[in-house]
């Protein structure tokens, strides 16, 4: 199965389908800024960016709630995933914002890193989208290296 085909299947599961007023705001502030995204099934697929590094960012909108999902552009074959399980336990335990995974495919695994913010009313949305996004590439950037030297071959993650 295709890695990208599993990770669509895992967040159609996840997904809020009350989310379409906070849906309409994060397409506001993704066209304000100039992202290119794609909206497929009710969440947000697009490429996000920090120093020249690239990587999936997935945003779905619940209830009061934004959530992001970032993949590392890199599957980690199957016998490094202890290794990057216990770096991603350590990270997660000094992580104040956020947290890393690992979602199984049939060719290895994805390292997701997912982060969310509750919003406390309608003229927050798009502060806490904003905010999430800062936090989600800062996250991201800062664990490039180390994470991407466990990861053995790049995927191409198509929209």
């Amino acid at each position: 199965m295709d890695p990208c085909a599993r990770w669509r299947r895992f967040l159609a599961v996840i997904i809020d389908m009350n989310a379409k007023m906070i849906n309409g705001y994060l397409e506001s502030e993704l066209r304000r800024y100039g992202f290119s995204y794609t909206v497929e099934n009710g969440y947000v697929l697009m490429t996000a960016g920090l120093g020249g590094r690239r990587w999936k960012t997935v945003i779905l909108s619940g209830e009061n709630r934004i959530t992001c999902y970032a993949a590392y552009p890199r599957l980690t074959p199957p016998e490094r995933r202890i290794s990057v399980l216990e770096r991603l336990n350590d990270l997660n335990a000094a992580s104040g914002f956020g947290s890393y995974f690992l979602l199984d495919t049939d060719q290895g695994c994805l390292i997701v890193f997912r982060c969310d913010i509750l919003i406390a009313d309608v003229y927050s949305i798009a502060e806490c989208f904003r905010l999430c996004m800062k936090n989600m590439s800062a996250a991201i950037y800062a664990q490039w290296e180390t994470l991407m030297q466990n990861s053995a071959f790049r995927i191409n993650h198509s929209p």
